[in-house]
């Protein structure tokens, strides 16, 4: 109950429309899910590196969010591969609900610089239409010279 209630008191000052995180109740958030992030991350990059499929393809879409699909807090992740083969893609096939303007840059010692909102947008997993806040963590990452990648993984509370 505690911890639900520190949560809240966290999301209170980030659900309104225009407002972005405060650093503090970013750092807090950030490090609720920086693990998992980073998994998610490391597995994504490594399949985009090697991506022979199309990315439109089913498998493909499964080799790289393997990782993120079987995290129960994800709600949904994001992935986009700017360079000589351009991507954009969902491992639940939503849109993205980043707003850049909503975002607030952190740094975590032993992580680095991460970017951290929340959005409200219908849970995937569900066949209900349940609005739920979702904590955003998004970063992006140069792996080659000519290319970036940018991820971003939608985390619900428990």
């Amino acid at each position: 109950m505690v911890r639900d209630a520190r949560f809240a008191a966290l999301l209170l000052p980030l659900c309104g429309c225009s407002d972005r995180p405060s650093t503090e109740a970013a750092v807090a958030l950030a490090e609720r899910h920086v693990a998992a992030f980073e998994a998610t991350e490391a597995w994504a990059v490594r399949a985009l590196g090697s991506d022979t499929l199309p990315a439109t393809d089913d498998v493909f879409r499964h080799r790289v969010f393997a990782r993120a699909v079987e995290e129960p807090t994800v709600v949904d992740a994001w992935v986009a591969r700017a360079g000589t083969a351009p991507i954009a893609i969902s491992a639940r096939g939503t849109p993205s609900p980043i707003d850049p303007d909503h975002m607030t840059t952190v740094r975590l010692r032993g992580h680095g610089e991460l970017r951290v909102g929340i959005a409200r947008f219908d849970d995937p997993r569900t066949r209900a239409e349940d609005l739920r806040d979702v904590v955003v963590l998004e970063r992006t990452r140069r792996p080659s010279g000519t290319e970036t990648v940018s991820l971003a993984v939608g985390f619900a509370e428990p």
